[in-house]
């Protein structure tokens, strides 16, 4: 069974992580280690890393590699070309020893460095934690890999990290690596029957759009007005029946909107869904001025400074501390992909942590995130995520719990 291989098993998985594919199990753990090759997306879906976090490790790797061993060579060190890399009794650059047994006993010194700098996924843990990551989960998986296949997959990453520097003379120097222009790998969804695509092969069609697109061209509202003659109707024929009242408005945002009026009527349908307030029907009218048809609503559309919305924003916010410096706001929103992430606003605190916050739909998913996402991995160091705090202000709940007093009106007197 291949890593790369699309088999049934756990699907829980952050998006983007292992380039979408799913943890490793025990044959293709067993697999990796009967060959001796590396790639990213085997990095990848070992170590639990998204294609940018793999991309950041090499190039810390490769940062490490030029630094001078402290030992001596005890030959001469050539390349390909027939170039002198290192004279003998010299000490050679990480990336000078050739392929091979000796090679690795000196770019073993670049072990240690990595694994201080990504410890949850390179540093050598207790043997509780050791015994608990030799077991696989309920679905025959390894979430995270055992330590020695950690190891084994950083030793073949500094292999293949030298082998590059040795083959293009760009990756030597840190100003001018970034002229390398590797292949990019794809992910899950676009390779075919879940293997890699090759050069040979087609990649799949994007799919056909499904969304009309929408325009803002003769755009009309048309008024169909009851005749005067027919007779009035009762209140449970006029009435909608349950069955219509109970399909969503949602369904209508998927087909997508063709007029204005439909837009209007499901930025409000969402507006009501979010306060769980039930909505009235809307009620078209005739404007005077213009003699043009206007839809009013007796539903409460709130502004920007109502307390309530406020309110519910901050109970739906949480707060990302000890991110490290360089972190975006994408890669937080695909840190929390999956939870329906709202709006993201980063903090600077120092040269070397970042905070951020954000803002999701629901307290529940908030919290389901915080339960997940607390003390894991983002970008190689662990984040510590917390819910803000309720506010005072109360909410819907707590108004019908606690109903505010209300003032007796005042009584009238009349003298004759």
């Amino acid at each position: 069974m291949s890593l790369l291989e699309n088999d049934s098993g756990d699907d829980g998985e952050i998006r983007h992580k292992r380039f979408d594919y799913n943890a490793p199990s025990l044959a293709a753990i067993t697999e990796f280690f009967e060959t001796d090759d590396i790639s990213d997306v085997k990095a990848a879906i070992l170590l639990n890393q998204t294609p940018q976090e793999i991309y950041q490790m090499k190039k810390h790797i490769r940062c490490y590699l030029r630094a001078p061993c402290p030992w001596i060579t005890p030959g001469k060190l050539v390349d390909s070309a027939g170039e002198t890399l290192c004279s003998k009794d010299e000490h050679p650059l990480g990336w000078m020893m050739p392929a091979g047994r000796q090679g690795v006993l000196f770019r073993h010194l670049v072990i240690p460095p990595v694994a201080k700098l990504y410890p949850d996924l390179f540093a050598e843990p207790d043997l509780e934690t050791q015994i608990l990551q030799d077991r696989p989960n309920g679905y025959g998986r390894f979430a995270q890999a055992p330590f020695v296949v950690c190891r084994e997959v950083l030793i073949r990453m500094i292999e293949a990290c030298a082998q590059e520097m040795r083959e293009h003379p760009c990756l030597r120097d840190a100003d001018t690596e970034s002229q390398h222009l590797s292949p990019r790998p794809y992910l899950k969804r676009a390779r075919l029957d879940g293997f890699e695509a090759t050069e040979t092969e087609e990649e799949p069609k994007p799919k056909r759009q499904t969304v009309k697109q929408f325009g803002f061209t003769h755009v009309k509202t048309v008024v169909s007005l009851r005749p005067s003659g027919l007779p009035k109707l009762s209140k449970s024929a006029v009435a909608p029946s349950e069955s219509f009242k109970s399909k969503p408005a949602v369904e209508s945002i998927r087909r997508g909107p063709s007029t204005v009026a439909e837009l209007l009527e499901q930025e409000r349908a969402v507006r009501a869904q979010s306060r769980n307030a039930p909505s009235s029907p809307a009620s078209t009218t005739m404007d005077r001025k213009n003699s043009t048809p206007s839809t009013t609503s007796n539903e409460h559309t709130p502004t920007r400074g109502e307390h309530l919305d406020r309110a519910i924003v901050e109970r739906r916010r949480l707060y990302i501390h000890n991110m490290v410096p360089w972190t975006k706001k994408r890669n937080v929103a695909d840190f929390f992909i999956g939870y329906n992430v709202g709006a993201i606003t980063m903090y600077v605190n120092d040269a070397e942590s970042k905070s951020c916050s954000a803002d999701f739909n629901t307290r529940e998913q908030a919290k389901r995130a915080v339960e997940d996402l607390d003390r894991t991995s983002l970008l190689g160091r662990v984040v510590d995520i917390e819910i803000a705090k309720s506010s005072l202000r109360m909410d819907e709940e707590e108004k019908e719990k606690h109903p505010l007093p209300v003032k007796p009106a005042a009584r009238l007197s009349s003298t004759r």
